[in-house]
């Protein structure tokens, strides 16, 4: 990895991140969005579409709820729906090796 390809990456996470605390913003108006280090965890461990899921479910969430969820509370509903999907992906894909040998 050369600078340029190492400077590229990091200006598509950030703006990933910019992205993801706009939607936060947009469906959760009251709550204050988590330090960025949450957005690098999450990007960290999941694809940026799934993080997008996770995010939009918990929206669901907080609406029937109210609004009445707190930060932390939405950070762990929606790292639970990412995990959720994480290993159900995990899951189809041992499938088909299985089918496949």
């Amino acid at each position: 990895m050369n600078a340029k390809t190492l400077t590229d990456e990091l200006d598509a996470q950030s703006q990933n991140i910019e992205a993801l605390t706009k939607l936060w913003n947009a469906s959760f108006g009251s709550v204050n969005p988590p330090p960025p280090f949450q957005f690098h965890l999450w990007l960290s461990l999941h694809p940026f579409d799934r993080v997008v899921i996770g995010l939009k479910e918990a929206a669901k969430t907080f609406c029937r709820e109210g609004g009445g969820m707190s930060q932390i509370h939405l950070v762990r509903f929606a790292s639970k729906v990412m995990n959720g999907r994480k290993a159900i992906n995990q899951t189809k894909k041992e499938d088909k090796e299985c089918l496949t040998k």
